[in-house]
């Protein structure tokens, strides 16, 4: 039959019985596909959207970390997402605890890591000149303990278009380079004293400090021009001065951009002395050498290559001459303690 006949007639056409139930056999065959379909796709977004969580759960309880860093360093939740991003999909072996103490030690971030893994602790010590390559370091470091050695390769970040200039971090950040490598500072500043040279006297001091690690090794050099000290119930006054030189050595702590520290040392030296007055008809002359020991204690603010610093120390002489004006009377004797702070600028190199 036409489209024609089918027009024109379609009235009087009857379907067949048999083929309504063929139909609605395959019908009800291609709706039961259609829905054993659509659930096996919503049942494959259910596991490959829960992955992640699951496997997320899974490395965060693989590794107990304690993370204690300055406030300029990742977070330890950071810490703990590099963690998961450098296992990828590697299973998680073994379970370990970790603590990482970090510092910053002049142009260095230090870590010291220990790691427990059901025998004995393992520690061991990371440096790098950033505290984020610090964080990603550990964060590697723990992952291949817990994988087993298997890591998850990640793809390396996109390179900066060539009109874009890498972002300077400065001299106390950069790793490697110069700022890593800098192992001496030059000193220059003012001192105050009080002891040696009278009650109260001012002069100039400078260093040449050699910095291994969180110790400090320094030479110094100190000068106090003359200080009158009078004695008006006598008629007689003294001038005295001090040139000396001192080695020490310090051990710090650094606290952020600062460092603090206990600091000894001994120092030997030139005081000279010179008398005059209306008691006596001719000034007169000595000088005498100087020995004392040094105990106090040093802070540095670290500015880049420079840096301010502060020393207060104790001065302890190993004598104590009087001087006097024959036939007149005593000058002055030194205390058996006397005290000086030093304020200054250094310079970090090479």
């Amino acid at each position: 039959m036409t489209a024609q006949d089918w027009n024109e007639h379609g009235a009087e056409c009857e379907v067949p019985q048999h083929s309504t139930e063929g139909f609605a056999s395959v019908s009800a065959y291609f709706v039961n596909r259609a829905l054993s379909a659509t659930a096996w796709v919503f049942a494959a977004g259910a596991v490959s959207t829960a992955s992640p969580s699951a496997y997320a759960a899974t490395s965060d309880d693989a590794i107990d970390l304690v993370w204690e860093a300055p406030p300029d360093c990742p977070a330890q939740r950071d810490v703990k997402a590099e963690i998961a991003e450098a296992m990828g999909q590697a299973p998680a072996e073994r379970r370990a605890r970790a603590r990482a103490v970090v510092v910053h030690e002049g142009d260095e971030w230090i870590v010291d890591l220990t790691t427990e893994m059901g025998g004995p602790p393992h520690h061991r010590t990371l440096r790098a000149g950033t505290c984020g390559e610090l964080g990603s370091a550990v964060a590697t470091v723990l992952a291949l303990e817990v994988s087993g050695g298997q890591r998850h390769e990640l793809a390396p970040p996109p390179a900066a278009p060539a009109s874009e200039k890498p972002r300077d971090e400065g001299p106390s950040t950069r790793r490697g380079g110069e700022a890593s490598k800098r192992q001496f500072a030059l000193s220059l500043g003012a001192a105050g004293a009080t002891g040696a040279t009278g009650d109260a006297s001012l002069g100039v001091g400078g260093a040449i400090s050699w910095l291994p690690a969180r110790w400090r090794v320094e030479l110094a050099v100190v000068y106090f021009p003359p200080t009158e000290v009078a004695r008006g119930d006598l008629g007689i006054r003294g001038d005295f001065d001090l040139v000396a030189g001192s080695v020490g050595g310090c051990y710090t702590f650094v606290l952020g951009a600062v460092s603090l520290g206990p600091c000894l040392g001994a120092e030997v030296g030139r005081l000279h002395a010179s008398g005059s007055g209306s008691a006596v008809r001719t000034s007169s002359e000595s000088a005498s050498l100087w020995l004392a020991g040094k105990a106090g204690g040093l802070a540095v603010w670290q500015l880049g290559r420079f840096a301010l610093r502060m020393q207060l120390d104790s001065i302890i002489p190993s004598s104590r001459d009087r001087y006097l004006i024959e036939r007149v009377g005593e000058v002055y004797r030194p205390p058996a303690l006397g005290g000086r702070v030093t304020l200054g600028a250094e310079m970090h190199f090479p």
